[in-house]
């Protein structure tokens, strides 16, 4: 048990590691450093909430005026 559950985690953090790149976290980084720069870190719940409804209704907006 111990030497399959041994070999499944060695095998995940070498497939991690072969794909892990400086180059991919500074892509990432610079790609969405707006996002993390002008992000509201103490936006409430209920604002959270609404900012969810807000963009489902625009999706239902464009889907439905896809539709017509």
């Amino acid at each position: 048990m111990g030497k399959s559950f041994g070999g499944w985690l060695w095998e995940g953090i070498t497939k991690f590691l072969s794909n892990f790149s400086f180059e991919k976290v500074a892509t990432f980084i610079t790609s969405n450093w707006d996002s993390f720069w002008n992000f509201n870190w103490n936006i409430s719940d209920s604002d959270i909430d609404r900012n969810i409804q807000n963009i489902a209704g625009q999706f239902i907006t464009t889907t439905a005026g896809f539709f017509r």
